[in-house]
């Protein structure tokens, strides 16, 4: 009996002599790459992380977003310190609709949009502690930061309100599974105003991954664990209120309320134009056109065997309808077509085939092959962003499925559009009639459905089709038409 515990228990010690060494290598390779930094922000704790952030700011307006990663390289008490320190930081603003919104975004393999809420949710800090709190940990499979940020633009600061300064905060254990689209997400943030700050925890994440991340080498913050964030709550603070001289940051009194009238004389209102006195002056930034700050490859799909001339004649619409747009004349937008090719039956002279072999003549069909849907979903995702196609890794992957009938190959069309979706492959599902159910182009599309799901009513809606799809992917942008002759 004893013998065969002691082999039960081998493989688990095993795993744990083996999970200590590799931590130990990695620890002295994450110390190796500080010493040759020459900006590492001392190693501390998440503690006390929340008082810091506004005590010397003197009450700002802001939209803030945490982004808590919610993976299962986390364990489950260390969600909860992240989800903590949120709701300790709500206390020392002052929540309201015009004043301090603050929403939270948890992701793994994916935005678990259930379980995070948006900054026009809540309304004040009694909703907001309650909500922060009750978000559960998932246990993601991967690490997917990309579709965090990505989730961020085309959501969370879609429409962004005036006159109020625009943060991030993402924490984060280990890099992210596509570190290109990250830090095309975040490069897109940090053009439309947004300022970001990388906290990394542990000794899995990579300072490269920060600094993708981050809108300066400021913002970049490394700590040992999840217990040790107390050190850099003066320098996360001085960089969210750099009107202050970051002493006030260093032993603050708890704030009880936020009614309570502001009476401290050694902070004032920061306006959200105040500019660091170390930090030149510059003009306030615009925003570039989508195609530099968010360049896209964008595939057509549809059957070529089912277009009659009406259904042609509405695709290349669609398609100019979205070329045309001022946005799609900038460098960095890229337009390719992915159907099928028509079958070809070759034609059989009646001495093929006589009275000795006639019975082998329905043979001369099953060469013929019709690619359906699922078909050419499968193509967009395993060839039709590859190199040879002219695609690129750093730009987005985008997808127009474009349906005249509902296929009959429903089912495995959502199965391997949900396969290219979660590969980072941007779906949209268009209906050119009232022949798709819309529950078939919601399975098909990507989030948020009202964004991705086109349902083609009349004749007179297929020109708003290209625009619409303009206005998805650069929300910014003016996405007029240009008229060409």
């Amino acid at each position: 009996m004893a013998n065969n515990v002691i082999w039960l228990l081998m493989p688990m010690l095993f795993m744990w002599a083996k999970g200590n060494i590799f931590n130990d290598y990695i620890r002295q390779a994450y110390r190796d790459e500080a010493r040759i930094e020459d900006n590492i922000i001392p190693r501390t704790n998440l503690n006390e992380l929340s008082s810091l952030l506004t005590k010397g700011c003197g009450g700002i307006d802001a939209d803030i977003v945490f982004v808590l990663d919610n993976s299962a390289s986390i364990w489950a008490p260390d969600f909860k310190k992240q989800t903590a320190f949120v709701r300790d930081f709500v206390s020392v603003f002052n929540i309201g609709p015009k004043s301090v919104r603050v929403a939270v975004i948890t992701f793994g393999d994916r935005v678990y949009s259930r379980h995070s809420f948006l900054l026009w949710k809540y309304k004040n800090e009694k909703d907001v502690k309650s909500a922060v709190m009750d978000i559960p940990y998932m246990a993601g499979v991967q690490t997917r930061t990309d579709k965090a940020l990505e989730y961020l633009k085309k959501v969370v600061f879609r429409k962004m309100r005036k006159g109020v300064e625009h943060i991030v905060i993402v924490m984060t254990d280990g890099d992210s599974l596509y570190p290109m689209r990250t830090h095309r997400s975040a490069r897109y943030l940090k053009h439309i105003g947004v300022t970001l700050y990388a906290i990394g925890v542990g000794f899995s994440v990579s300072l490269k991954e920060l600094k993708s991340i981050a809108s300066s080498a400021e913002g970049i913050f490394r700590v040992d664990n999840f217990d040790a964030l107390q050190n850099i709550k003066k320098q996360l603070g001085v960089q969210i209120c750099p009107a202050s001289s970051g002493n006030e940051f260093d032993e603050l009194p708890k704030v009880t309320t936020v009614k309570q009238k502001v009476t401290t004389t050694t902070t004032t209102r920061r306006p959200t134009t105040t500019i660091p006195t170390t930090v030149p002056t510059t003009p306030v930034p615009t925003i570039p056109p989508c195609g530099l700050a968010d360049p896209a490859d964008i595939n057509f799909v549809c059957d070529a065997v089912q277009m009659d001339a009406a259904t042609n004649r509405d695709v290349k619409e669609i398609v100019k309808g979205l070329v045309m747009t001022e946005e799609m004349q900038h460098e960095g937008m890229q337009v390719a077509l992915i159907t099928s090719e028509c079958p070809e039956l070759p034609s059989v002279p009646f001495s093929e085939y006589q009275s000795d072999n006639v019975t082998k003549f329905p043979e001369v069909f099953d060469d013929v092959h019709y690619q359906t849907y699922g078909d050419l979903i499968e193509i967009l995702e395993n060839d039709g962003f590859s190199e040879s196609r002219g695609g690129r890794e750093s730009a987005r992957h985008v997808g127009v499925v474009i349906l005249s009938q509902e296929p009959d190959d429903a089912e495995d069309v959502i199965i391997k559009a949900d396969k290219a979706k979660r590969s980072g492959v941007e779906l949209f599902a268009v209906g050119l009639n009232k022949k798709v159910r819309r529950m078939v182009l919601e399975q098909i599309a990507s989030e948020p459905k009202r964004d991705h799901v086109i349902m083609i009513g009349s004749r007179g809606e297929v020109a708003e089709v290209g625009p619409r799809i303009a206005k998805t992917l650069c929300p910014h942008g003016s996405n007029e038409v240009i008229q060409k002759s």
